[in-house]
């Protein structure tokens, strides 16, 4: 990953999209909402729908980013450092030297950008729902925002950010 992109496949076709945070800052407009209606049951007429907290193994709170790699040498030549303060505090130095080499970053705007968008968005856990809809969902894609309204929460309009979406054909 050298940039703020996914690439992926979507029935067979090729697409690429900007990589939003995986936070919705509040207020925010949502491109749909989701009532309770929308939600898919089991067979015994309950909600499927599970939500997980990402582990605290998974967050990340100081970066250095290493970019402009030199093929010959196979060492960067340039490094760009973040850290968040609150999140050291809260959960002590959390690193992975391993997963910040861009070797096709050259720039240092660009650098900068991906440490502060990593940052933001392993700083802390994150809650990932999942959850089955109807056929009148198909359009949903990734980086859509939601709001959703499950009937097993007080809460309705809950902001979400779409980070997949699959398509089980024959499903119904």
């Amino acid at each position: 990953i050298n940039s703020r992109a996914y690439f992926f496949w979507d029935l067979g076709k090729a697409k690429i999209q900007f990589r939003p945070l995986n936070q919705i800052s509040l207020p925010f407009t949502a491109d749909k909402t989701i009532p309770a209606s929308m939600i898919r049951l089991d067979g015994n007429g309950r909600v499927i729908l599970r939500c997980e907290r990402t582990p605290n193994r998974n967050i990340v709170n100081t970066i250095d980013l290493r970019y402009k790699r030199d093929w010959a040498s196979s060492e960067y030549s340039s490094i760009e450092n973040g850290s968040d303060n609150d999140s050291i505090t809260r959960y002590g130095r959390r690193e992975k030297q391993d997963d910040f080499e861009f070797d096709w970053t050259r720039i240092q705007s660009q650098a900068a950008d991906l440490t502060a968008f990593f940052l933001a968005q392993h700083k802390e856990p994150s809650d990932v729902l999942e959850l089955e809809l109807f056929l009148d969902n198909v359009e949903l894609e990734r980086g859509d925002l939601l709001k959703i309204s499950p009937p097993t929460h007080e809460n309705t309009d809950l902001p979400a950010l779409v980070l997949g979406a699959g398509r089980k054909i024959g499903s119904g």
